[in-house]
């Protein structure tokens, strides 16, 4: 659990924790960054930072990203999100919207009986496991 100003951010891995501090602090450092921003109080690390995404079935390359769930359990709200990073997969790339935002988010939905899901354009639910 991260602690802060703030309130405490439970922080779950759903992956390896890395080996190398640097990157696991970069993963649960720049994720609570973005969950404290939007009001969240958990942190759900997907992936750590990799440079493949799965689009219609197939994985591309991408720009290297941490990917992640950040929730608000107490209003059942929350986000998916990469965090987009440098080459060196080091330094969080600065956000411009509309083109390049950083975070990229997706707003998750909650419905009962399946908790949190990520709602496709196909209209395809994807339980979010928490």
């Amino acid at each position: 659990m991260q602690t802060g100003s703030a309130a405490a951010i439970k922080i779950i891995w759903k992956c390896n924790i890395p080996k190398n501090v640097g990157v696991k602090t970069l993963c649960e450092k720049s994720l609570v960054a973005v969950a404290q921003k939007y009001g969240m109080d958990t942190v759900v690390i997907r992936k750590e930072p990799h440079n493949t995404t799965k689009i219609g079935g197939k994985y591309v390359k991408t720009v290297p990203h941490i990917t992640g769930d950040i929730l608000n359990t107490k209003l059942n709200t929350g986000y998916a999100l990469h965090l987009n990073l440098d080459n060196t997969n080091t330094t969080i790339l600065a956000s411009n919207p509309p083109t390049k935002p950083n975070p990229e988010m997706w707003k998750l939905t909650y419905k009962d009986g399946k908790g949190f899901v990520l709602v496709e354009q196909d209209g395809k639910e994807t339980p979010r496991e928490v």
